[in-house]
């Protein structure tokens, strides 16, 4: 037990991917809500993760950012000047305003009439 504290356990795993960001770890598959994707197994010192591609980790994934998300030329950020997109929400057919600053900025509006609902206020 002590030698195991002291050293750690040994893993191979055969035809595994090296972990392209710490380089000390693998990829393995493993199975989200979602479905499959690829992880370090280094988690949670390294948190790299990669979409599943019939098995094997799809380490060049397309952004998640949708081609028809543009940046508004009217609507912008009383926070931080930026400006605003207007994104689809879970539910269908409903949206949400973000700004494009985002993570440093975390403004938020819920939608109406396509456009920011300022009255409401930020969420």
């Amino acid at each position: 037990m002590n030698a195991v504290k002291a050293n750690g356990v040994n893993i191979t795993l055969p035809n595994a991917v090296s972990c392209p960001v710490c380089q000390q770890g693998k990829l393995i598959r493993r199975k989200g809500k979602n479905g499959y994707f690829h992880a370090c197994h280094r988690y949670p010192d390294c948190k790299t993760v990669f979409p599943d591609d019939k098995g094997t980790p799809n380490l060049n994934p397309t952004p998640k950012t949708s081609s028809n998300v543009k940046k508004s030329e009217t609507e912008f950020c009383k926070q931080c000047g930026n400006p605003l997109i207007r994104r689809p929400s879970k539910k269908a057919d409903t949206f949400w305003w973000g700004c494009s600053g985002f993570p440093k900025c975390k403004v938020r509006f819920f939608d109406r009439d396509g456009k920011p609902d300022r009255d409401r206020g930020e969420l």
